[in-house]
């Protein structure tokens, strides 16, 4: 392979390699579809000219379509967009600070046409905005930290807000006259403006525009005029694929992503592809080398449209796709190069894939030919196109690419800054590995099999010294990595039947634990997540299995109604969630899977995550993502009995502290709580619950313009300041049940339920003590009602507060605030 990496360099075309990559990326810098779609069509013209079999997959871009809950973006385009300051910035006004033309990564992706005259509107900060700031017809300055995506871009345009303006950037101080790539200001969290995102015309401008314009906005009034052409319609965004055929006809993949318009970012993996099948064509034909496996280029929509092409290709692709690499991230600018890191990121070890040790082969010789590259060699994770290595796809996939160092999503990274031999051999250590998966002969199987062996024995040793959770069956444990490792050698199989294969495998040991069972955890692994329940999360997962309903990784949540659609932990791809999900068969216990990616990963899960995990997981099977079977289930009506059993009565009004998780789970949620609380105080009976959101937003009377403070929503159904509740996912259901009623303080509003809800909640002012004697909780104490913890500890503090409140106790002040 050492000989192999140098061929490669010696063979790459280097003039094509640098025009066509100058070529391609000055299409897809315009970042609009009708350019993208002419770069998909420069590449399939590129692979039909070289005489590759070729297609161009036309894949809708209508905000409607989904793929493995990956939902297609909506078609935009764009061929004008300014922002000029007209008032209220001295050193800028006249100016014009954001210009698609002059930099076409100035105009964010998405935005949608003001009236043909533009529009002259104020603009707002983001701060001023949080602290009650009237935005409505306005634009929002974010502040410089504040990344355009997500909760912020909901709260601006529920406020009436025309758009933002953005001068985030991952590195101000190094580029501070250039601007960030943003690849959709989106509600919510799907990557892509979808058709039920709402309009923006919205800008990037530089850090030190926006420092410019900060500082204007908090001396006084500020005005900007802007215009836009901005238009969002139904297209296609497509995908490319080109094939070199060998004997077999299952495939090794090279996955390059277009649609993003940066140097590095990824024309260059694009081509780097066609360049590598260029390569090995030629190479099989001078007999070089000798193709068992066809190679298949595909170019697609990051992520997004991997989940297209995977569904055209069939889906479910185990044993028909041999493995992946991701050619995201191949060094191309100078400001990558310069550091002379790479990242060696392992494939999930599916059932018959040797692709790892072909990978930590590659990586030896590249390092001999190379001794001046850094590589990290990193386990293996699910992040960005090699999600398609998800068990229910089945396409292993690894990634070799530039360190964590260096910018991201920068226009700095433009044509100016293109360093073609680090280019070039960075292109040598991929081909090295895909020319390993599609012609490695049984020569090279022996000469590899012995290193293979030494490293699996490394690593089998190494995890009979380890430290592992409290509880552990050490012998079960090694037994699980000794089966992996041994897989892996067999998986050798692909190129050669030989008997050194199984000689290898059976070479292996395991080492005799110390202990069958650990009965120590290291102190620094210790749990700090305090539960209510007296099993552990980890324990608690055993009485749930899960399974797979759905293929992908759910992404977008697709399923839930649009303004339902959550944060996942690490948006599911970049959290050991996706390991979890991976593992689901409809037979493992959840407390199985956690074993085994703890196992796997040499981790041990602290109990928030095992907690946040189940929860997400039960929350997937509601919405139809996943299957569940459960024992030990938990319903409302044990939920009723256990309250009636505690005390609580029929007729009575009952207080309600409540952090339902530490219940564990209860099929129907928050539904099913709220119908076991009326049970059980009855048809005449009220309950009520705490409902606050972020305190002093109002003082003295009047609004707090202080720094982050989320404006009051004055709406009668309070929906901005929900979104914002504190006091757990109980009261925010309370709010929208038929038939509530809620206080309507500005911070500490309750909300109550039943015959009496009314009367309860009526005499809480706006600016009233939020726990005073004209609040619902004085009324509930009078009544002589009862006061319940669900799943939460009990804490006396809004106790306290009344306490302050009635006796006008000074000496309980300091106590009750710290």
């Amino acid at each position: 392979m050492k000989d192999f990496i140098a061929a490669f360099e010696k063979r790459f075309d280097h003039k094509w390699l640098d025009a066509n990559v100058l070529n391609m990326y000055k299409l897809e810098r315009k970042q609009t579809f009708p350019y993208w779609q002419k770069s998909a069509q420069y590449a399939c013209d590129l692979l039909k000219a070289e005489g590759f079999e070729a297609e161009l997959i036309d894949i809708p871009a209508d905000g409607k379509t989904v793929y493995q809950d990956k939902c297609t973006p909506i078609g935009w385009d764009v061929t004008k967009q300014t922002l000029t300051v007209v008032s209220g910035a001295p050193a800028l006004n006249g100016k014009v600070i954001s210009d698609f033309e002059q930099e076409p990564l100035m105009a964010v992706k998405h935005s949608v046409a003001t009236p043909p005259e533009g529009i002259t509107a104020r603009v707002v900060t983001e701060g001023q905005m949080k602290a009650g700031e009237d935005v409505r017809g306005a634009f929002v300055l974010l502040d410089q930290t504040t990344r355009p995506r997500g909760e912020n871009m909901r709260m601006l345009l529920d406020l009436g807000a025309l758009g933002w303006i953005s001068d985030y950037l991952e590195n101000p101080g190094r580029t501070p006259d250039d601007v960030a790539w943003i690849n959709a200001g989106t509600e919510n969290n799907s990557w892509h403006v979808q058709a039920e995102d709402r309009p923006y015309t919205s800008y990037q401008i530089t850090p030190t525009s926006g420092v410019a314009l900060r500082n204007a906005c908090q001396a006084g009034p500020v005005k900007v005029h802007a215009y836009s052409d901005g238009r969002r319609y139904e297209t296609t965004l497509p995908v490319v694929t080109g094939l070199l055929r060998g004997e077999d006809p299952r495939e090794v993949w090279m996955v390059g992503h277009l649609y993003e318009p940066l140097i590095d970012d990824n024309t260059n993996g694009v081509i780097g592809s066609i360049e590598i099948l260029k390569v090995l064509r030629d190479m099989a034909a001078a007999g070089e080398i000798k193709l068992k496996y066809s190679v298949r280029v595909i170019f697609a929509s990051e992520m997004y449209g991997f989940a297209a092409a995977t569904e055209y290709f069939g889906g479910d692709l185990n044993g028909r796709v041999l493995g992946a690499i991701n050619m995201d991230g191949i060094t191309g600018s100078y400001d990558k190069s310069v550091h002379n890191e790479y990242r060696a990121i392992e494939a999930p070890d599916l059932p018959g894939f040797a692709g790892n040790i072909l990978l930590h082969e590659a990586t030896d010789h590249f390092s001999l030919n190379h001794p001046e590259m850094i590589i990290s060699r990193e386990d293996h994770g699910y992040g960005d196109d090699c999600a398609i290595g998800d068990s229910t796809i089945g396409v292993p996939v690894v990634w070799i690419f530039h360190g964590p160092k260096g910018l991201h999503h920068n226009s700095w990274q433009n044509e100016n800054q293109y360093d073609p031999e680090k280019y070039y051999i960075h292109l040598g250590y991929c081909a090295a590995w895909v020319r390993a998966m599609a012609a490695l002969t049984e020569e090279e199987v022996k000469e590899i099999l012995p290193g293979a062996a030494a490293r699996a024995q490394n690593v089998i040793d190494a995890a009979a010294a380890d430290s592992v959770r409290a509880g552990t069956d050490c012998k079960a444990r090694l037994d699980f990595i000794y089966e992996r490792e041994c897989a892996k050698l067999r998986a050798l199989q692909l190129w050669a039947e030989i008997p050194e294969i199984d000689a290898a495998a059976n070479s292996l040991t395991v080492p005799a634990p110390a202990n069958t069972v650990v009965d120590v955890v290291p102190a620094v692994d210790r749990p700090d997540y305090a539960r209510a329940q007296t099993k552990s999360w980890f324990d608690y997962a055993d009485d749930f299995i899960f399974g797979r309903l759905t293929r992908g990784f759910p992404h977008d949540l697709m399923k839930k109604p649009f303004k339902a659609r959550n944060q996942m932990p690490g948006t599911i791809l970049y959290s050991t969630l996706a390991d979890v999900l991976s593992r689901m068969d409809g037979k493992k216990t959840l407390k199985t899977i956690y074993s085994e990616l703890e196992w796997d990963k040499n981790l041990i899960l602290d109990e928030k995550t095992a907690k946040e995990y189940l929860m997400v997981c039960t929350m997937l099977s509601e919405w139809g993502y996943l299957s569940l079977e459960q024992k030990n289930v938990l319903s409302a009506a044990d939920l009723t009995a256990a309250l009636k059993n505690l005390g609580v009565e029929e007729g009575e009004t009952l207080l309600v502290h409540s952090g339902l998780s530490g219940l564990g789970y209860l099929p129907g949620g928050t539904d099913a709580v709220i119908d076991a609380l009326k049970a059980a105080v009855g048809e005449t009976g009220t309950f009520m619950a705490p409902a606050f959101t972020r305190p002093y937003i109002m003082f003295e009377g009047s609004l707090n313009k202080s720094y982050r403070y989320r404006p009051y929503d004055t709406r009668p159904d309070g929906d901005l300041r929900d979104r914002t509740i504190s006091t757990g996912a109980l009261p925010k259901a309370m709010l929208k049940y038929p038939g509530s009623r809620r206080s309507g303080h500005s911070t500490h509003e309750w909300v109550a339920i039943g015959a009496d809800a009314e009367t309860c909640v009526a005499g809480h002012g706006l600016l009233d003590s939020p726990t005073g004697v004209t609040s619902p909780l004085d009324t509930a104490l009078k009544r002589g009602g009862s006061v319940v913890f669900l799943g939460c500890s009990i804490a006396p503090n809004t106790f306290l507060h009344y306490l302050e409140e009635v006796t006008d106790a000074p000496f309980m002040q300091e106590s009750v605030g710290s």
